[in-house]
């Protein structure tokens, strides 16, 4: 059988048949017969337990053109959420995080102009945008 690269890239990084053929648009029969084909034992049934919230953050994401991020997990009144080890994280401050290997300051919310993206380049927390509006008023005379 001939293997596409990108299935097998991601499972040799240990993702489940299900997220890789939702990321990639195919079947998880293919993604299960590339498995085998490589000889990748199958994932054990149940929850996998994860090792940090970034890799529960990474398997609810499915990448956009433009270098955005579409959060597929769960939802709470619209504010895109992540549960691990009893805990509640919002993906934008895990997001913020995995860009900058720090919590946010105050809020941590999307930069870029597409609604609910979760890239962690764009997403910035309240330290950042008081910086970025001091600088763009310092350059154009408090236009802003």
């Amino acid at each position: 059988m001939n293997v596409r690269a990108d299935i097998a890239e991601m499972l040799r990084q240990g993702l489940a048949n299900h997220v890789i053929a939702r990321r990639l648009h195919t079947s998880p029969a293919r993604v299960q017969q590339a498995r085998e084909a490589l000889g990748i034992p199958n994932l054990p049934l149940g929850p996998r337990a994860a090792s940090s919230v970034e890799e529960l953050f990474a398997a609810r994401t499915e990448p956009l053109p433009g270098g955005h991020l579409k959060w597929t997990g769960t939802s709470h009144n619209g504010a895109c959420k992540v549960r691990w080890q009893d805990r509640h994280y919002s993906a934008h401050m895990v997001a913020f995080r995995i860009r900058t290997g720090r919590d946010p300051i105050g809020r941590a919310r999307t930069s870029c102009d597409m609604p609910g993206c979760v890239a962690p380049a764009h997403v910035s927390d309240q330290a950042e945008r008081v910086r970025d509006k001091a600088t763009y008023n310092a350059l154009f005379g408090g236009l802003l």
